[in-house]
C-alpha cells in the first residue's frame, strides 16, 4: 500500500512537472536571431580598376606617334573590362542587400527583389531595375526611355495565362 501511494505521488509530481515544462516552452518567446550582416570587401576590385586607370594614363602619356583612332580603340576596350569588373563588384554587393538578384544584361543589368519583411513593418519590400555604370559612361537611349517609364509609375504586374485546351 505504501508503494502504491509513493508510485501515485511520483506520477502526480511527474505530470505537474511535465505540465509546467510544457507551459514554460509554449509561453516563452523564441529568442530573436539578428539578421546576418554581410560585408563585402571590394577593395581588390577597386584597386584593379585604379591600376587599369593608371596604365591607361601611362599609355596616354607615352602615346606620341600612335594614331588617335588606335588610342580610342584601346581605351574603349579597357573601358569594357572596367565595366565588367564594376558589374561583378556591384553584383556581390547587391546579393547582400536583396533576396533575389537576376542578371538581365539587356536594357538593364540586374532585376533586384527584396521581399517584405514581416518583422519590420516599415520594410514593404522593393523591386529595382539596376544598371551598373562606371567612370563617365552614360545611360543609353533605351535606358533613358525605360527610366522615364519607371519614373512616371507606369509599372505593373501582369499574369498572362495560356490554356493548352483552347
Amino acid at each position: 500500500m505504501i508503494i502504491e501511494i509513493i508510485l501515485a505521488t511520483t506520477c502526480a509530481i511527474a505530470l505537474v512537472l511535465a505540465g509546467l515544462a510544457l507551459y514554460l516552452v509554449k509561453s516563452r518567446k523564441p529568442p530573436e536571431i539578428p539578421a546576418p550582416v554581410v560585408r563585402i570587401d571590394t577593395s581588390r576590385v577597386e584597386a584593379s580598376i585604379k591600376g587599369i586607370n593608371q596604365r591607361i594614363d601611362a599609355l596616354k602619356a607615352s602615346a606620341d606617334g600612335i594614331p588617335r583612332k588606335t588610342l580610342r580603340t584601346f581605351e574603349g576596350s579597357t573601358n569594357v573590362v572596367k565595366g565588367e569588373i564594376a558589374e561583378w563588384a556591384a553584383y556581390q554587393r547587391l546579393k547582400a542587400e536583396y533576396d533575389r538578384v537576376i542578371l538581365f544584361n539587356t536594357i538593364f543589368d540586374f532585376l533586384c527583389i527584396r521581399f517584405p519583411n514581416p518583422k519590420k513593418p516599415e520594410d514593404k519590400g522593393a523591386v529595382h531595375f539596376m544598371e551598373i555604370k562606371s567612370g563617365k559612361s552614360a545611360l543609353s537611349k533605351d535606358q533613358k526611355r525605360l527610366k522615364d517609364v519607371f519614373t512616371k509609375g507606369d509599372v505593373g504586374f501582369k499574369v498572362l495565362r495560356i490554356d493548352a485546351d483552347s
